[in-house]
C-alpha cells in the first residue's frame, strides 16, 4: 500500500486482493437448471448450454421485433461521395501498438500473454507486418483471429440459472493489434469527415461521461432557471451490442464511405465469427455467432457508434444525449401537458427507429422524470404503444443519481452508503490510503464539483 499510495489504480488492485475479489469463474456451481427446469451436472453439458444461451441472445431478441423495411432504417443516412483509403502498416507502428497494449489482460485462447508478446515483438514483427499488410491490402480479416474464448461471469440472482450470467470474451492478441491498426484509420476518416453526431459522447477521444453529464445538467438547469419543466426520458436498450444486424451495419458503413477494400475487410471481420465457453478446464463445442458485435473487441464500440449514429437524425426537435447505448431524451417548456404530448410523439419516432434497426427498446425499464422547481399539477404519464412509462423522482445516469429538483443530496447519500459497506476493509489500511481514492469515487469529474459541493457538507 505504501509503495502504491500515489497510484490510485494500483491501490485498488491491492485492496481487491485483500478482500479476495478474484476469479469469479471459480465460483460457478456444478449444477444448473435448463429452461425446462431440468437439472444438469455434467461439465460438458453445462459449458455447451452456456454457449447455446450466449449465442442465441441476439437472434432471439431480433426475431421478437416486428419486421420492417430496411430502406426505412437507412433513409436518414446521407450518402457521401468520399471513400476511405486504408494505408499499409509498418514494423514501427506494430511495435508501438504492442508496447502500448495493457499487460493485465488475460492470455488468449492460444495461451499467449501480452507481456510475452511485448518481450518478443522485435523478433517476430517482420512476419506479423507481412500478414497484417496482406490483410489490409486484400480486404480479408484472418479466419484464425475470429474465434473467442468466453468466460461466464455471474451478474445477480440464482447462480444455478444460465440467464443470470454475462459473457466475457477473450480474443486473439494478434486480432487486438490488427484491430487497433485498422481502428486508427477508420476513426481518422470518420473524424475528418465529421460523421459522428455531436450528441454522442461514448468511446470518443476528449469525450467523457463527465462532459455528457455536464451537457445534460446544463440543459436541465437552464430550464429550471427559466421557470420551465424539463421532461427527461431515460431509455433502456436490451442487449444492444448483441442484436446489431450485420447486413444493416455494413449498408450503413458503405453509405458513410467505407467502400472497396475497407468494406470487404469489415465484411469478413463480421462474418463467420465463432466462440466456445471455457469453465474450469472444460471447453464447449464451437458455435457460430450470427449477429451482434464481438464482445471485448477493439472495433466493437466504434462499430456500434456507427450503427446508432443516425438515431440523432430521427427528429430535429429531439434533445438527445448519448453515451454509446445509454440514451437520454430531454424536452423543455412551461406547459407540462404540452411537453408530455411532445415526448410521446418523439418517443414513438425513436421506438420506430429502434424497431427498424433491430434494437430492443425495453419500455418497462425505460423511465421518465420531470425536472423543475415548480409544482407539478399534471400527473398523466407518458404512454407509448399502450405501455405506460414509469415516472420516477430519481434516476441514475452514467453513474450519477439525478433528482427531479436537481438536488445533489441523494447522490451524496448514495455514495456515502456505498463507501460505508467497505468501511471495515478501508479502516484497516486507512493510514496508507490516499485521499484521492475517496475523492475520485465521489466526483466523476472536477467540472461537476461546483454543482454538488454545497450538498457535500460533512460527508467527505
Amino acid at each position: 500500500m505504501e509503495k502504491n499510495k500515489s497510484n490510485i489504480k494500483n491501490t485498488w488492485s491491492v485492496l481487491n486482493k485483500l478482500i479476495k475479489k478474484g476469479n469469479q469463474n471459480a465460483d460457478i456451481p456444478t449444477e444448473f437448471l435448463t429452461n425446462d427446469r431440468t437439472l444438469i451436472n455434467q461439465p460438458n453439458e453445462i459449458v455447451n448450454q452456456f454457449n447455446q444461451y450466449f449465442t442465441n441472445i441476439g437472434p432471439k431478441l431480433a426475431k421478437e421485433i416486428v419486421n420492417t423495411n430496411q430502406v426505412d432504417a437507412l433513409s436518414k443516412i446521407p450518402t457521401t461521395d468520399k471513400t476511405i483509403f486504408i494505408q499499409a502498416t509498418d514494423e514501427n507502428e506494430i511495435i508501438s501498438v504492442v508496447k502500448n497494449c495493457k499487460t493485465k489482460t488475460s492470455a488468449d485462447w492460444n495461451g499467449l500473454d501480452m507481456s510475452v508478446l511485448k518481450d518478443i515483438i522485435e523478433c517476430v514483427v517482420k512476419p506479423i507486418s507481412y500478414i497484417f499488410n496482406l490483410s489490409l491490402q486484400s480486404g480479408v480479416f484472418p479466419e484464425k483471429m475470429k474465434m473467442a474464448k468466453v468466460m461466464p461471469i455471474h451478474k445477480a440472482g440464482d447462480k444455478h440459472e444460465f440467464t443470470h450470467y454475462r459473457p466475457i470474451s477473450i480474443l486473439s492478441q494478434f486480432s487486438k493489434i490488427l484491430e487497433k491498426i485498422f481502428h486508427k484509420r477508420l476513426f481518422s476518416y470518420v473524424d475528418k469527415q465529421s460523421i459522428l453526431c455531436e450528441q454522442q459522447y461514448g468511446f470518443r477521444p476528449n469525450r467523457t461521461t463527465t462532459l455528457a453529464l455536464v451537457d445534460l445538467v446544463e440543459k436541465i438547469s437552464n430550464a429550471i432557471d427559466n421557470k420551465q419543466y424539463a421532461v427527461g426520458v431515460f431509455l433502456d436498450l436490451t442487449k444492444a451490442f448483441d442484436t446489431v444486424n450485420h447486413e444493416l451495419l455494413l449498408q450503413k458503413l458503405y453509405r458513410y464511405g467505407m467502400r472497396g477494400v475497407a468494406f470487404s475487410w469489415l465484411q469478413t471481420y463480421l462474418k463467420n465469427r465463432s466462440q466456445y465457453v471455457h469453465i474450469n478446464g472444460t471447453d464447449s463445442q464451437l458455435l457460430t455467432v450470427t449477429c451482434g458485435l464481438p464482445q471485448g473487441a477493439v472495433l466493437g464500440p466504434f462499430l456500434f457508434l456507427m450503427y446508432i449514429n443516425d438515431l440523432c437524425f430521427v427528429s430535429k426537435t429531439l434533445n438527445l444525449i448519448l453515451f454509446a447505448d445509454d440514451t437520454n431524451m430531454l424536452s423543455c417548456g412551461k406547459n407540462l401537458e404540452t411537453l408530455i404530448d411532445i415526448v410521446e410523439k418523439q418517443l414513438f419516432l425513436l421506438k420506430k427507429w429502434f424497431d427498424s434497426n433491430k434494437l430492443t427498446l425495453n419500455l418497462n425499464k425505460t423511465k421518465c422524470i420531470v425536472f423543475g422547481n415548480r409544482a407539478i399539477d399534471v400527473h398523466r404519464n407518458v404512454i407509448i404503444n399502450d405501455t405506460e412509462i414509469e415516472r420516477v423522482n430519481e434516476i441514475t445516469f452514467l453513474g450519477v443519481l439525478l433528482q427531479n429538483k436537481l438536488s445533489w443530496k441523494p447522490h451524496i447519500n448514495h455514495i456515502k452508503a456505498k463507501l460505508c459497506t467497505s468501511l471495515a476493509i478501508i479502516s484497516k489500511v486507512k493510514e496508507l490510503l490516499h485521499e484521492k481514492c475517496i475523492y475520485f469515487i465521489l466526483f466523476p469529474g472536477p467540472s461537476l464539483h461546483d454543482l454538488w459541493s454545497r450538498s457535500l457538507g460533512k460527508h467527505l
